[in-house]
């Protein structure tokens, strides 16, 4: 059915749901498809198992691909401030294309900060991984340079001599001794 039906052909980058598998396409056989996958493994899949997963193709209908990465910032400052911090720090980056939709959406509101889905074009998405490196830095640079506080869910524990106390805190920036 794959070499009839055709959902991906030799040279494209596919996803298997089920298997949490993606990679480059190298061989349809009749029994089997081989993957290579971006770590430079090559896997084997039974087409009866391909045949009955959900496929995402990321080479049709181009190699364009669009990376994102979720930003949580303290709450505080103004969220058209945060919103317009993220967008600025993508606009910098030359490796986003500028004449695609470039967006940092407001998602929820989390018990440490105020979450934003931010967002935007790469060309290939060969470059996925390297990109979603080089957004999640720039990003996390732009807030810092504001001294906008990120939120840090690390919690530190104290042990204290003192009849056995047992301290828990949240670590901060200013953090203090209990």
């Amino acid at each position: 059915m794959l070499l009839i039906n055709c959902p991906f052909r030799i040279g494209y980058r596919i996803r298997i749901e089920k298997l949490d598998t993606w990679g480059d396409v190298i061989e349809i056989g009749w029994r089997s498809t081989r993957i290579l996958m971006r770590e430079n493994h090559l896997i084997v899949i039974p087409n009866s198992v391909i045949g009955v997963d959900m496929i995402t193709n990321y080479s049709i209908p181009d190699k364009m691909f669009r990376v994102e990465t979720d930003v949580v910032v303290s709450y505080g400052p103004d969220i058209e401030y945060i919103r317009n911090l993220i967008i600025e720090a993508m606009k910098h980056e030359d490796w986003i294309m500028h004449e695609k939709p470039i967006q940092a959406l407001l998602l929820e509101f989390t018990g440490s900060g105020v979450k934003f889905k931010a967002r935007g074009w790469i060309e290939n998405y060969v470059e996925t991984r390297i990109s979603e490196e080089r957004l999640n830095t720039a990003i996390y640079k732009a807030p810092i340079n504001e001294n906008i506080e990120m939120p840090s869910s690390d919690i530190i524990i104290h042990f204290a001599d003192l009849g056995n106390e047992l301290t828990i805190s949240r670590h901060t920036k200013d953090f203090e001794n209990i």
